[in-house]
Formats: structure tokens, C-alpha cells, sequence
């Protein structure tokens, strides 16, 4: 199926991820009622509570991430509540990240082997500093995620298609792995170098997709993508996503759903 075709078969795709308008215009157009907002709020709250009780841990670690300079955004407790959810109902093993943060401590908890890619000495190290309360409460459970943090150069180019996109250098022995998980938050999503042609850069807010995904040998039984509009339509136009079923990212629907918090793949399941 050509790119067209999917976007003529996927109308809500093509109202909320192929279509370039920005975030002020889509909200002005009702795509996010009263009745939405009041539920995702309700949810959210319902959400940090109970994680302040399944994992008391994983909250003090985000609010330690977010000081001086660390994670930026709003407290993402519906992120990592659907990712705790994602990892304690399917039969997942194994996983790589693209890009760590409060989920790693998740996947280092509930997967048994685990991978995550950062491209950033500085906030390894500043991660490890922020999340030290581990070592002294889960001492293991520290050091399954020191040891699983790489970082690895980040990259940017232009693909076959003449699309600038970024990844991460992998060596051959994390490309040619299996994985049952792959998450996607990373790397940086705006191009870094200079003098570029920004007419390469097919996203309209400018950030570039992410293709380390493209890159593995074996396809993964799920794939979790956080936001990364640009990643999420750079997959639907390889041939890799045909094997996927998939459910979008709640609020990129044109009627906008509280879930799911992610874009979610699931691998197909031949007859």
C-alpha cells in the first residue's frame, strides 16, 4: 500500500498526523472538548495515586529527575502508568530504549534483559545522581539500570527518500538482537547541524523522526512510541509497520481519547 492509499483508507490519521497545522489552531478547532479535559484531569489524578502506592520508588524518582534542569515537560504519571501496564499484561522479556528517563526504571524492574540508548554523558551521569536514593533502598535494582544505560553518538542524514532523519549509532551487536519491546524517546528530535536545507525536513514543527527502529534486524512484539509525530509517520511509510496492528496516541485523534497515552504496534500474529 503506497503512502497515499494509507492516508485515503486512515482519515483520522490524515486529519491528526499527516495534516500540517499547528498545536494552537488543532485545539481552536474542537478537537479537545470540556468533557476531555475534565476526564484526562480525573484520570491523571487517579493515576498519581496510584502509583504513589503500586510505586512509591518510580515517584520520588520522577520528582528527583525533574530538579535543576533535569526531565522537562509536565509530570508524565499517565506515561509511565500505561508503560507499568504495557509491561504486567504482555509476555515481554526483553527491551531497548531510545532515550532514557523515569521509564527506564520501569523496564529495568520488569524486564529481565534491558537495554537503554542515551546520547548524553552529562545526563547519564546526572540521571544516576538523581535516582541514587535506589542504591540504598533497591541496590540491585540500581545497578540493572547503570549497567543498562549505553550511550551512544547521535546521528542525522538524509535517507533514500531525501528525508533528513536522526538515529542513534548502533553497533551490529544491538542491531542484530531480539527484542520484545521497543521504546522510542529519542534521540533529540531537532536537527543539530548547521547550514542545513530545512526543506529535508518533512515534519511542519521541524523535528526529525527517529529511524534506530528501522535499523534492528528482528521486528519487536511491541512497539511504544511517546509522542514523536515525525518517528510515528516515518514508520507508517516503511514496509516494517504493514506488520503492525496499532492504536494511535489518544490525543491525535480527531475526537481525542483520554488512551491510549502512547501510539502502541503490536506484531501480527500469522494464520
Amino acid at each position: 500500500m503506497s503512502i497515499t492509499e494509507f492516508v485515503s483508507a486512515n482519515s483520522e490519521l490524515v486529519d491528526s498526523v499527516f495534516v500540517k497545522k499547528s498545536h494552537k489552531t488543532k485545539y481552536k478547532r474542537k478537537l479537545i472538548s470540556l468533557f476531555y479535559l475534565l476526564k484526562l484531569f480525573m484520570f491523571k489524578i487517579w493515576v498519581a495515586i496510584f502509583l504513589i502506592f503500586a510505586e512509591p520508588l518510580l515517584v520520588v524518582s520522577q520528582l528527583q529527575l525533574r530538579r535543576n534542569g533535569g526531565l522537562s515537560g509536565s509530570y508524565q504519571f499517565h506515561r509511565l502508568y500505561e508503560i507499568r501496564s504495557t509491561l504486567k499484561k504482555k509476555a515481554l522479556a526483553s527491551g531497548i530504549e531510545f532515550g532514557s528517563g523515569a521509564s527506564s526504571i520501569l523496564f529495568a524492574k520488569y524486564l529481565y534483559e534491558f537495554i537503554s540508548i542515551e546520547e548524553s554523558h552529562q545526563w547519564r551521569n546526572s540521571y544516576l545522581a538523581k535516582i541514587s536514593i535506589l542504591k540504598f533502598i533497591r541496590p540491585k535494582l540500581f545497578t540493572k539500570i547503570k549497567k543498562s544505560i549505553i550511550v551512544l553518538e547521535r546521528t542525522e542524514y538524509l535517507d533514500s527518500t531525501n528525508h533528513l532523519v536522526c538515529s542513534y549509532r548502533l553497533p551490529d551487536s544491538l542491531i542484530s538482537k531480539k527484542y520484545d519491546l521497543v521504546y522510542v524517546d529519542g534521540p533529540t528530535a531537532w536537527a543539530q547541524k548547521e547550514n542545513l536545507v530545512m526543506d529535508n525536513v518533512v515534519d511542519q514543527f521541524g523535528y526529525l523522526p527517529n529511524v534506530s527502529l528501522l535499523e534492528l534486524k528482528f521486528l519487536p512484539t511491541c512497539i511504544l512510541v511517546d509522542g514523536r509525530r515525525a518517528t510515528l509517520v516515518h514508520f507508517f511509510r516503511s514496509l516494517e509497520s504493514k506488520n503492525y496492528d496499532f492504536l494511535l496516541k489518544g490525543s491525535y485523534l480527531k475526537v481525542p481519547k483520554v488512551n491510549p497515552y502512547h501510539s502502541i504496534f503490536t506484531l501480527k500474529i500469522p494464520i
